[in-house]
């Protein structure tokens, strides 16, 4: 039988804080804030069994943080024109996943003007969320998934969004350091390397097509079954419900994918393949990097201005370790992993009450492992442009504004780079959905007003 989850949530919240200045120093101002906050989530679910369930979270947070300028423009000296520390802790009792404290350290130094080096170091916690433990539906769908090793695709018996009662809390360290450069007025450059450590990471295989190539990484865990033990563990499902909700689970099959698996009356276990598809612990992840900014602002004539501009992420290291005790393995700018480059560019001009901007979205190649013999995926590079005029202005309209706009998106029509993926629930196939936009070029008009 098919088991939906018709939900009612109510949420209620409170808080009580105080900041401002506690007393002046040679450096400046130095700085408190402390408070509290409360949160009531209550949940309730019907279970498709004519019974209805409350699920409830209470949450209490107390929090301080201090800001201590040591160095500031009254006490300046040579090598610390300004140098500021500060320090945050905070504090959560969750009622159904436990308590955790979180602390969070930085530090500003401008060693003279024009450069300013920055630091920082903290921990995060976050909790389940009443969707991911959950879930909001139970099904047994059997669909089509990318074959390694070339060829047909492959039915796999996946368990939906279901409940998974088991769900821990997930926790990071990061840590940056960077700086900004002003090398002289109107441009500022900005990097910042960073290190990220995720553990017990959340994540979610129910639209995961690929998830076969990472099948040796599961391999002692009942994350992804062959044969025997796959329909085994797919008839329980079926028949005995799981996590908490009870059975009979009906089987939803997509794209006409077989369901040899289950023939009776003999079942051809070789066909066999099930895969959790609830959101799971799965493991952990370290992210190092580069952020990058730059800026360049000029008056360029009596009502002209001039704006620069360039972001980009340059990832160095991505590995991924996809059970708690596994090996960690490098996943960097692999298809639907983090990738290594991406940047993006922009030119803005604006002639009093008229503005043009255009903006270059560059992705950089990577590769797709999720076939065989592995492919590389070009690059892809998208132009925008952008057209405002300030009505207000040109006509003395009443009103703080009123602007017309137009948008010119994929101003070449680019197609996304080729990408050998099967269609699925989230993509027509053929193209990488997480890094691309199979639109072509699109126009659009907008009319804004302020008041």
């Amino acid at each position: 039988a098919e088991a939906t989850f018709p939900t009612n949530a109510t949420f209620s919240t409170w808080q009580a804080g105080v900041d401002g200045t506690v007393f002046s120093i040679p450096g400046g101002d130095l700085k408190v804030a402390l408070g509290y906050e409360g949160q009531d989530q209550q949940q309730t679910r019907n279970t498709g069994l004519a019974t209805e369930v409350t699920n409830a979270r209470v949450i209490h947070s107390l929090y301080g943080e201090i800001n201590v300028p040591i160095f500031g423009p009254a006490n300046a000296m040579t090598g610390f024109e300004e140098l500021t520390v500060t320090a945050a802790v905070r504090y959560d009792h969750y009622s159904d996943v436990g308590a955790t404290t979180n602390p969070k350290f930085g530090i500003n130094w401008e060693p003279f003007h024009g450069l300013k080096l920055r630091g920082s170091y903290g921990t995060s916690f976050r909790a389940p969320t009443f969707p991911e433990i959950f879930g909001n539906s139970t099904f047994l769908y059997v669909q089509g998934h990318q074959n390694p090793a070339g060829g047909a695709a492959l039915p796999v018996f996946k368990v939906g969004s279901g409940p998974n009662p088991d769900l821990e809390p997930e926790t990071s360290t990061t840590w940056t350091v960077g700086a900004d450069i002003e090398p002289f007025d109107g441009l500022t450059i900005g990097v910042t390397y960073f290190d990220i450590d995720y553990r017990n990471t959340i994540t979610g295989l129910l639209s995961n097509l690929a998830i076969l190539t990472y099948a040796n990484e599961y391999a002692g865990t009942d994350v992804i079954l062959f044969g025997r033990p796959a329909y085994d563990r797919i008839v329980d499902i079926r028949d005995h419900g799981i996590g908490g909700q009870p059975g009979p689970i009906a089987v939803r099959v997509i794209g006409g994918a077989s369901t040899a698996c289950l023939d009776a009356p003999t079942a051809n276990y070789s066909n066999c393949i099930y895969a959790d598809g609830r959101s799971l612990n799965l493991g952990r992840s370290q992210m190092q990097g580069l952020d990058f900014n730059v800026r360049y602002f000029a008056d360029i004539g009596p009502v002209d201005t001039l704006t620069l501009t360039a972001t980009g992420t340059i990832l160095t290291a991505y590995n991924v370790a996809f059970t708690p005790g596994g090996p960690l393995t490098d996943q960097q700018n692999n298809i639907y992993q983090p990738l290594t480059f991406k940047a993006r560019a922009a030119v803005a001009w604006t002639h009093g009450p008229f503005n043009a901007r255009m903006q270059v979205s560059h992705i950089g190649s990577y590769i797709n492992n999720i076939v065989t013999p592995v492919e590389t995926v070009d690059s892809f590079t998208m132009v925008d442009l952008n057209f405002g005029l300030e009505l207000s202005e040109v006509f003395d309209l009443p009103g703080e504004r009123l602007a017309l706009g137009l948008e010119v998106r994929n101003l070449f029509d680019r197609d996304p780079p080729y990408v050998n993926a099967r269609p699925g629930q989230n993509s027509a196939g053929g193209f990488d959905v997480t890094a691309s936009d199979p639109i072509g070029r699109q126009f659009a008009v907008s009319l804004r007003a302020a008041f």
